[in-house]
């Protein structure tokens, strides 16, 4: 859940993230924020995909990245 994962993120160091966009209790989108205070690399995935939710993934990842790791993260 969102509030979990909140909660985790605050309290710990994770290097990796596994990320469902579609949660019980709100988006994963949500917790990009949070993730992007943590040198995790984030996955995110989803069973709900559309175009829209895609290119929002995608620019948002891209803001997180930075100059210099852009261009680094894998798309599938």
């Amino acid at each position: 859940s969102v509030e979990e994962a909140r909660a985790l993120l605050g309290t710990t160091n994770p290097d990796l993230i596994l990320l469902d966009i579609q949660l019980p209790d709100g988006q994963g989108m949500e917790l990009l924020e949070c993730a992007a205070a943590t040198p995790a690399d984030v996955v995110l995935i989803t069973g709900h995909a559309s175009l829209e939710t895609s290119i929002e993934a995608e620019a948002t990842a891209d803001a997180r990245a930075g100059p210099r790791r852009r261009g680094r993260l894998p798309t599938m």
